[in-house]
């Protein structure tokens, strides 16, 4: 329920507000991000680019990077998680190394699982700008 959730919202968004549809992004933290590794794999062609942080995929295999090769994503994990461990982003990261994938890996030092949120968002923000399904 919630994957049809998110696509209402964006689609009631996209009705109600003039969006540019070559800047729409996704991003989610823990579950979240394993949430956006999996719509943005799956719903493709609407992103501009997306960001996992912290992806608490378990359960989710890094070849769906394949689905999105042309996707920007920028990763971040905070290196002394204790909620999910670091070597899942770093798994994802070899993927989409290994894809030849526009990509960036953002390892914070000194930062757990709950405040990487907030420490995340400046390199997401600026990762997202740089990024438009135009260029």
């Amino acid at each position: 329920m919630s994957e049809k959730d998110v696509i209402n919202v964006l689609d009631i968004v996209r009705k109600e507000y003039k969006i540019d549809e070559n800047r729409i992004y996704l991003m989610g933290h823990s579950m979240g991000g394993a949430g956006t590794l999996y719509l943005g794999s799956k719903y493709a062609d609407i992103w501009a680019a997306i960001a996992p942080i912290t992806p608490a995929a378990f359960g989710i295999e890094p070849d769906v990077l394949e689905k999105i090769k042309t996707t920007p994503v920028i990763f971040v994990h905070g290196a002394t998680d204790e909620v999910v461990p670091v070597d899942i982003s770093r798994k994802w990261v070899e993927k989409a190394k290994a894809l030849n994938m526009t990509y960036e890996y953002n390892e914070m030092e000194g930062i757990t699982h709950g405040p990487v949120i907030t420490a995340a968002l400046p390199s997401v923000y600026a990762f997202f700008s740089k990024h438009s399904k135009s260029k």
